[in-house]
């Protein structure tokens, strides 16, 4: 995904209603953008982004990372599906 007037669009929303910084997400073939925020500015983020026409998957950071696992399979030591 590629920065657009769209992009520049949603990001000046966020910013303006306290969002941090954003990244792009993407591998050409759509994408997301990612909006960092504190915690207090998240609602205005969220409704700021909501009124220039931006779709909202909501989301949180976690400290484990990411588990992929193929049902009914185990994980191996590097945490990558085993079958």
């Amino acid at each position: 995904m590629t920065e657009t007037e769209e992009t520049r669009r949603l990001e000046k929303a966020a910013m303006t209603a306290g969002a941090y910084f954003s990244r792009i997400c993407g591998a050409g073939g759509g994408g997301a953008m990612v909006f960092f925020c504190p915690v207090e500015a998240r609602q205005a983020v969220i409704q700021s982004l909501s009124k220039t026409g931006g779709k909202i998957l909501d989301a949180q950071l976690i400290k484990e990372g990411l588990k992929v696992c193929e049902i009914g399979s185990s994980l191996n030591t590097k945490g990558l599906a085993a079958t």
